[in-house]
């Protein structure tokens, strides 16, 4: 899938999956979406990866997954790194207002839009419709995550932001900085009510939305609000399931011989 057909997609309102790679492992990212997610967020902020294991990491994963990259901080140099890289889109996490978000958004596009500087390394090649230079805006996702108090605040000043495309709650952080009793607990009017700011002003300034979870019921409840994309656990946060899952199982059948 490309950008321009996953923006099609959400303007049809078909909510994405999505999950989170935390694990920096090229083989893990290339079954995990090979086995059916078909899009990714390589967390570079909290995840084991950093830029070296970036670039092999993209390059395991398939044609058609949409790799996305959230960069550790709002730094231009990691944004650009990343979109050289071959990265699909980027994601800039913990932004408190519209000038933090403008910064980015910079960062990411090239004069006269932006300060991004030329030389996509390896993007380059990943293009097959023509000169990869005119086409590289129309090629990108640009989105940062709603996570602080500050940022729901400035909330409509984001949103309108130009050449922001996507914005991603990031429930954990934001019930954090809202001080709620609970983290990312979807039954707290207070986080619901923040969700519905931000897809207010999302609709208002015509941008796409997206929101990590960790729990079915709340991926399902996110996709029924209305979300473009759903991110689900990680890497690692599936595999550990999994194996208590299997553990308990095999415990039980020991046990009972």
């Amino acid at each position: 899938m490309t950008i321009p057909e996953l923006k099609v997609q959400f303007s049809e309102n078909k909510p994405l999956l999505n999950i989170l790679l935390s694990s920096g492992d090229p083989f893990i990212a290339e079954i995990t979406c090979r086995l059916g997610f078909p899009s990714v967020m390589v967390d570079m902020q909290h995840g084991l990866q950093h830029t070296d294991k970036l670039f092999p990491l993209l390059q395991a994963l398939p044609d058609e997954t949409i790799a996305l990259v959230r960069i550790p901080w709002n730094d231009p140099a990691a944004a650009m790194k990343a979109l050289d890289a071959g990265a699909d889109g980027v994601i800039c996490p913990m932004v408190n207002n519209a000038t933090e978000v403008h910064s980015f958004v910079e960062a990411c596009q090239y004069p006269p839009n932006g300060v991004r500087s030329f030389g996509p390394i390896r993007r380059q090649f990943l293009n097959k419709r023509g000169d990869y230079f005119a086409q590289a805006r129309e090629n990108l996702l640009t989105a940062v995550m709603i996570e602080t108090s500050q940022a729901l605040e400035d909330i409509d000043a984001i949103a309108a932001t130009e050449g922001l495309d996507l914005l991603f709650v990031g429930p954990f952080d934001l019930s954090v900085s809202l001080q709620r009793p609970e983290r990312a607990n979807f039954k707290d009017p207070v986080l619901l009510d923040a969700l519905q700011k931000v897809l207010e002003a999302a609709k208002k300034h015509g941008k796409y939305t997206a929101i990590f979870t960790v729990q079915e019921a709340d991926a399902k409840f996110a996709a029924e609000l209305g979300f473009n994309m759903v991110s689900f656990s990680s890497d690692i946060g599936l595999y550990a399931q999994t194996i208590k899952s299997v553990v308990h199982q095999l415990q039980d059948i020991i046990s009972a011989k």
